[in-house]
């Protein structure tokens, strides 16, 4: 954990904005004298005092905060019980209706929310994406998305953004997320990036919707709808033949929001959950 705290707190904005520079190291050390009138030895160790200052109160910021964040991992557990309960009522009721499965998805999707802003802390956004063919997803399919939830659905589904032909080759979570699926690397299903305008090369077909081609988002975590379970089916190669069937995805308006333990693994979870009922849909499509 001191570790951890380490680490953030050295590559973090008040260190870089203390020392980050040489220019910003000679006015810290000379502080105390430019504007006290001391010597340069009790600038310095003025200078170092601040520095001990503002390490200690950030490690006790980041010492609340963890507690905090625990107790909203807590919360998640909560939160997905009941989001679930629509999901496993219409398991148990073995049903095909649209709406009925819309509904439920659309729960999933408001459910996911609330455990990532929680999170978060954060108003992030939650939408799943499927393709428009009854057909597992290839690097050529075209996505559509079926289902937001419900605080962002008018302000993301506008009439710009139903224009836009969302194929999988124009989207760099989802080129990942196939090659890595591809390759077998289980551990490795997801995209994460936590800076997205600083991302070199990326791409979506989202961004003509938005004005001046800006999104609404600058961290994203996106997971392919698959069963946990490992098909026993395999593929020429003698690699085990996964199949995706369409895509989590959530967003969030701030950078470095989302890490790749607890939280993959949360959306993993709901990735299976929903896979029957996704196949619900493909019945649906097919009759």
């Amino acid at each position: 954990m001191f570790e951890s705290f380490l680490y953030n707190f050295f590559r973090g904005r008040i260190w870089k904005w203390l020392v980050g520079s040489i220019s910003a190291m000679v006015a810290l050390f000379l502080l105390g004298k430019e504007l006290l009138g001391l010597s340069i030895i009790k600038s310095v160790g003025l200078g170092i005092l601040v520095l001990l200052i503002a390490f200690i109160v950030s490690f006790i910021r980041y010492l609340v905060t963890n507690t905090s964040r625990s107790s909203a991992y807590g919360d998640a557990i909560v939160f997905l019980k009941d989001g679930f309960g629509l999901i496993n009522h219409l398991k148990r009721e073995n049903s095909n209706s649209n709406e009925d499965i819309i509904d439920s998805l659309v729960q999933i999707c408001n459910t996911l929310k609330k455990v990532f802003d929680r999170l978060t802390k954060a108003d992030c956004s939650v939408s799943i994406k499927l393709p428009i063919l009854n057909e597992p997803i290839s690097s050529d399919a075209i996505v559509e998305n079926v289902c937001r939830d419900f605080s962002h659905y008018l302000v993301r589904n506008t009439a710009e953004y139903k224009k836009q032909v969302h194929r999988v080759n124009g989207s760099t979570a989802y080129q990942v997320i196939i090659n890595n699926v591809l390759n077998g690397e289980r551990s490795n299903f997801y995209y994460l990036n936590n800076n997205v305008p600083k991302t070199e090369n990326y791409q979506t077909t989202s961004k003509p919707a938005y004005l001046e081609g800006i999104l609404p988002y600058k961290s994203e975590l996106v997971y392919p709808v698959l069963p946990m379970t490992e098909p026993k089916e395999k593929r020429e190669d003698g690699k085990i033949k996964y199949e995706i069937w369409g895509f989590i995805c959530v967003d969030c308006p701030l950078t470095y929001k989302f890490n790749n333990r607890y939280h993959v693994q949360i959306i993993e979870g709901v990735a299976d959950g929903v896979f029957d009922v996704i196949m619900k849909i493909n019945k649906s499509r097919t009759l």
